[in-house]
């Protein structure tokens, strides 16, 4: 009986190390996206676009002009999900990741490279960019805590700027995007939500 029970040990500890017939997939610590990731995304896109339901349509969507204006800084800085808890993902920095990983293909798509992937021309994209330099270069020294929710100015333009994306255009798109999470969430007294409303309603 004792040396019965020994096999058995032995045999559940080997079994614990060494994995039985085919490799699992476990997750990666490259930053390359692989084909099998590539594949699993775009079959939640279309997913994701079959359950969806929009509830009206005045023959807004889909945008059928080609060239158009993006404003706001979720535009090119799109705010995926919250911090802490509110973390869709555990490879940012609540999972002990980089703070470069929120601009990783493999958990986040901002908008403007969507449109711009998509064949449209943006008006506003030199502008956008410029924004997004400051905006990485800001959150890379103060984003180093998980709990802590970033505020960034909201991008704002000249009357120059503003006539130059609206040449050859009639169609202006401007994204909302408001930070929040784990012990800091969203309320009419915080100071960056209503710097940001004020802007955004300016803007609109």
């Amino acid at each position: 009986m004792r040396k019965a029970k020994g096999f058995l040990a032995v045999a559940l500890s080997v079994s614990m190390v060494l994995p039985a017939g085919q490799a699992a997939f476990a997750a990666t610590t490259s930053n390359e996206v692989s084909a099998r990731e590539k594949e699993n995304a775009a079959l939640a896109r279309e997913a994701g676009a079959e359950c969806m339901v929009l509830l009206e349509n005045n023959g807004a969507l889909p945008v059928k002009a080609k060239r158009l204006a993006l404003f706001g800084g979720g535009a090119v800085r799109t705010v995926r999900g919250g911090t802490g808890s509110g973390d869709p993902f555990n490879g940012g920095l609540s999972g002990g990741g980089d703070v470069a990983v929120n601009q990783s293909e493999r958990y986040n798509i901002n908008i403007l490279n969507s449109f711009e992937k998509a064949g449209y021309q943006v008006t506003t994209s030199n502008l956008l960019k410029k924004y997004a330099e400051g905006y990485d270069k800001e959150y890379a020294s103060t984003a180093v805590n998980p709990m802590a929710t970033f505020v960034y100015p909201e991008l704002t333009f000249t009357e120059e700027e503003l006539a130059a994306a609206a040449a050859g255009t009639d169609t202006a798109i401007y994204v909302i995007a408001r930070n929040a999470g784990e012990g800091a969430d969203r309320n009419m007294t915080t100071e960056g939500k209503i710097k940001g409303e004020k802007i955004g309603r300016a803007h609109v």
